[in-house]
């Protein structure tokens, strides 16, 4: 299986047996999504999925708070589509994305050569599906500047990386790969 198989097959379905809804003063509205014991959850997925669940999480992380940081128009449009929670379980809430990965391997919840192992394939799926939703739902702002932006985010690339082991500089390389390709 490719891990853009499993992002249209699976990822979903399986970051739904985790999510918890929440409505903050606003009873009968979800107001945010949050993990709910992401690390019994990720353990219960089938061995073959945890590396790709896991950089699912860490890609759908970043771009929700780069969508955040980028303008709340885009920020708006993307949590009422994606419904995607708060990483906030594992690593605090909001945390850095990168901590998704960091927190994955302390844990012991993948092996760090496979997530080494998809790193290019992940990222160029990230990008293609940036692409696709900004053609679809930002078609008047600019995916180069968004990929601009998140590059320059020091959330994103200030060495923060680093603390996701070799795992997080193969992810980052191949981000930079996807991204020189935009």
């Amino acid at each position: 299986m490719t891990i853009k198989k499993y992002y249209h097959d699976r990822f979903a379905s399986h970051l739904s047996k985790m999510v918890v809804c929440y409505s903050q003063g606003h009873p009968g509205h979800v107001t945010h999504y949050e993990l709910e014991n992401p690390q019994v959850g990720v353990l219960s997925l089938p061995a073959a999925d945890r590396a790709y669940f896991i950089v699912c999480l860490f890609f759908t992380v970043l771009v929700d708070q780069a969508m955040y940081s980028y303008g709340p128009e885009g920020h708006t449009s993307f949590k009422t589509l994606a419904k995607y929670p708060t990483w906030g379980v594992l690593g605090g809430a909001n945390s850095n994305p990168w901590g998704v990965i960091g927190v994955a391997l302390n844990n012991k919840l993948v092996k760090e050569a496979a997530l080494i192992g998809i790193a290019d394939e992940a990222m160029q799926l990230f990008v293609d599906e940036l692409e696709d939703y900004f053609k679809k739902y930002l078609p008047k702002d600019s995916i180069k500047e968004f990929l601009a932006h998140m590059q320059e985010d020091s959330d994103f690339s200030t060495g923060l990386f680093l603390r996701a082991g070799e795992a997080g500089m193969a992810l980052y390389s191949g981000f930079k790969k996807a991204t020189s390709k935009v």
